[in-house]
Formats: structure tokens, C-alpha cells, sequence
């Protein structure tokens, strides 16, 4: 069993699964830095085996909650904890929990991926929608009817026989005496519309921008439109880039929106970095590092082995190989098709090419540049600031500084390590 979502819900979904003598292997979570949390290990999405593992997701928010559920090929598991009261003529949805000292009387059909939090109270003859929240200490009264998506906030109250609306957020501690419609904020006793939400406001997708329109910044655009996990999440909104004529001769579905220094981003946006030198990556890090914060992106198809550890900014194309026991630094650049052994280690703004293959026990320094179909031969490492030319196979280390190049790479003139 894996819980996805390493946070505070997952913290409750965990204590609930062991009261049941689940076995938990660990959590799933699309945050790359988080290597552990709770003392269980945590993977990425594209980690997990949904063939052969059982999930429960452990997520509050009602509308991440139904995107992550979209998810294909999984698998879902409920759970309702040993102190609650669950009765046996109800029926509970999949995905669903029910948390400690919660009620849910007879006749009540609960939907799928729901939760019923601590201390709630659901009624007889209830009928609760798919991805519903009903909140710490909130009591629903008899025969009530609650939309999908619906959020009935801690400690309020809800009368016989009321309807609550689809994507409906009932305020903390409210009185609901009447019928509230699709999409309404409801506060108050007793509970009065304040506001309408949008049916996606609560779960925006974030807006995210390539710097750099060059060639690999227009495949990076490329491999985007075909991944579902990034669309699903994000919305690509352009290009930023200082060469405001980079597009004029190729075709793009997006526009340059703005110089690097000059763009104005805002607090939720992010960036992907679309070079692949290691200085200018280098280079726009400083540059934006306090302005707004840098994105993954991590291909759907992809293969990312086990006990992988990948910081933040990276990018890995289509049909790159991550093989098991892997650390890959911040801002390292994996293109279409490389291959990274066992137990190796790519450092921080390092650059692997397409078709490159790092055979296992290698060790990349920080600003390295592997150009496309190199070979590095296993166990092999490779020192800060050096560039391999394509095609080259390496079979000896390469000291820091270094242009290597051929069949066997050998030394060319040195490169000098850029002054700070």
C-alpha cells in the first residue's frame, strides 16, 4: 500500500492504515526534494507500479484529490479507521477514508475518494458526493444530499434534509438551514451566500514558462504537449527570453513574452529551463533565483528506476533511462534517449546530450557538457566544467577543466574555470 502525498493528511491516512495492520511501503510525491517523511521513503508518480500496488491518496484538497484519481491503470483502497463508527447497511466508495471517531449512520451512500474527517457526524440516509471533504467536527443531519466536490468546513452543521450543491464550500462553523447552489461560499448562522467560486478556483493550474526558445527550449515545448501528468498540473503560458526575434523563423504555438531580468512573474508562476549549456543555465539561475521558482519536468515516457534522487530544475526528455540508485543534481539536463547507469552520480547544471550512455558507478562533476552519443565507461568520473565532444568514448577519469574528445576521448586544449 502507498499513500500519495507526503503532508499533514498523508500523516492521518498513515495512522488510520496502520490502526488496520495495512502494510504501508511508502508515500508517492511529485515534490523531488522530499527524500523521506515519516520514516517511509518517498517516490516519484512515475516511480510506482500501478500494476502490482494498491494506493490511497492522502491529499485534503477536493479537486487534487479528482485529478490524481484520473490517473490511469490505479488502483484504489478505502479505509475506515477501527474508532469510527461505519454502519454496516452503508455503502463506502472507493479511495474514500473515514477518520478516527467519525459516524456514519445507516442508509448513507458515501462516494468515491470522500472523506469523512475526525469527529464527523453523517446521518442516516445521506447521499455524499465523489471527492467530497466533510471536515473535522461537522455534523450533517438526516436525508442530506452533498455534491460532488462540496466542502463542509470544521465545525459546522448542516439541517435535515438539505441539498448542498456540487463544488459548494460551507464556511467553518456555519448553520446551513436551506438548499445551497452549485458553487456557492456559504458563512455564517445562519449560513448566508457571500460569493460564487469558479467550478477550477480552488485548483488552478500554475502557469509555467520556458526560458530560452531556442532549440531545446522548442522541444522542451514539444515534449510538453505530450505529457498528461504536466498538463494536468500546469499551463504553459509562453517563452522568456533577451532574443525577442528567437521564434521569427520557427513554428511555435506560444509567443516571447519578455526579457529575463525585465518579466514581471508572479508569486504562484514557474519556470523551466530551456538551455542545456551548463553556464548559461548557471547564469539564469542567478539571475531569476529570487523572482520566481523553477520547475521539473520529467517526461511521461521516461524511465525512472528506484532510489532515485533528482533536485529541482531538471529536465528529462522522452525516453531517457534512470537505472536504480541515482542522485541527479539541481538543473542537470537529460536529453532523448540517454541512459544513466547504476549507482552515479550527475551534479548540479551538468548537461547530458541525446543518445549519451553513462554506464553505472560514473560520477558527472558540476557544468559538465556530454555531447550526443557518448560513451562514459563504467566507473569513470569526470571533473567539474569539462565538455565531452559527441560521439567520444571515455575510458579514463577527466580531470576538472578538461575538452575531451574521440575514440578512445582524449585531452584538447584546456578550458580554463570561468572566474566568479
Amino acid at each position: 500500500m502507498w499513500i500519495y502525498g507526503a503532508s499533514g493528511h498523508g500523516k492521518v491516512i498513515l495512522d488510520c492504515l496502520r490502526a488496520n495492520g495495512k502494510e504501508i511501503k511508502g508515500f508517492i510525491d511529485d515534490n523531488l526534494s522530499i527524500k523521506n517523511f515519516l520514516g517511509y521513503p518517498i517516490i516519484s508518480f512515475s516511480q510506482f507500479d500501478s500494476n502490482k500496488e494498491l494506493i490511497i491518496i492522502g491529499i485534503g484538497d477536493n479537486h487534487t484529490r479528482k485529478t490524481i484519481s484520473r490517473k490511469q491503470n490505479l488502483r484504489f483502497e478505502s479505509v475506515v479507521h477501527p474508532s469510527a463508527i461505519f454502519s454496516s447497511y452503508s455503502t463506502l466508495g472507493i479511495g474514500s477514508v473515514i477518520f478516527q471517531q467519525a459516524v456514519v449512520q445507516s442508509g448513507c451512500l458515501i462516494g468515491n475518494h470522500c472523506i469523512v474527517n475526525t469527529n464527523a457526524s453523517v446521518d442516516h440516509d445521506c447521499i455524499i458526493g465523489d471527492y467530497a471533504h466533510i471536515a473535522p467536527g461537522a455534523t450533517v443531519c438526516g436525508s442530506v444530499k452533498i455534491g460532488s466536490l462540496a466542502w463542509i468546513g470544521a465545525g459546522s452543521t448542516i439541517i435535515q434534509e438539505v441539498e448542498i450543491g456540487r463544488n459548494a464550500l460551507i464556511g467553518m462553523g456555519s448553520i446551513v438551514i436551506k438548499n445551497v447552489p452549485d458553487n456557492a461560499v456559504v458563512v455564517g448562522n445562519p449560513a448566508k451566500i457571500i460569493r460564487y467560486q469558479d467550478e477550477h478556483e480552488i485548483h488552478k493550474k500554475s502557469n509555467v514558462y520556458i526560458v530560452g526558445a531556442g532549440g531545446f527550449g522548442r522541444e522542451i515545448e514539444s515534449w510538453i504537449s505530450l505529457s498528461k501528468s504536466f498538463r494536468d498540473n500546469y499551463s504553459l503560458k509562453g517563452y522568456i527570453d533577451d532574443g525577442t526575434d528567437a521564434l521569427d523563423q520557427y513554428p511555435s504555438d506560444y509567443n516571447i513574452l519578455g526579457k529575463i531580468d525585465e518579466f514581471q512573474f508572479k508569486d504562484e508562476d514557474y519556470v523551466l529551463l530551456g538551455v542545456a549549456d551548463p553556464d548559461m543555465k548557471e547564469n539564469i539561475v542567478n539571475r531569476l533565483n529570487d523572482k520566481v521558482r523553477f520547475l521539473s519536468f520529467i517526461s511521461d515516457s521516461a524511465i525512472i528506476g528506484k532510489n532515485i534522487e533528482i533536485s529541482n530544475g531538471t529536465v528529462i526528455a522522452p525516453h531517457a533511462v534512470i537505472s536504480t540508485n541515482i542522485n541527479i543534481g539541481s538543473f542537470v539536463t537529460i536529453n532523448l534517449g540517454t541512459h544513466i547507469g547504476h549507482d552515479s552520480v550527475v551534479s548540479d547544471f551538468s548537461s547530458l546530450m541525446a543518445n549519451v550512455d553513462l554506464s553505472g558507478q560514473t560520477k558527472i562533476g558540476k557544468n559538465v557538457f556530454i555531447g550526443s552519443n557518448a560513451t562514459i565507461f563504467p566507473g569513470r568520473e569526470i571533473g567539474d566544467n569539462s565538455k565531452i565532444s559527441a560521439g567520444s568514448i571515455v575510458v579514463n577519469n577527466v580531470k576538472s577543466n578538461s575538452l575531451m574528445g574521440g575514440n578512445p576521448a582524449r585531452e584538447f586544449p584546456k578550458i580554463f574555470k570561468k572566474s566568479n
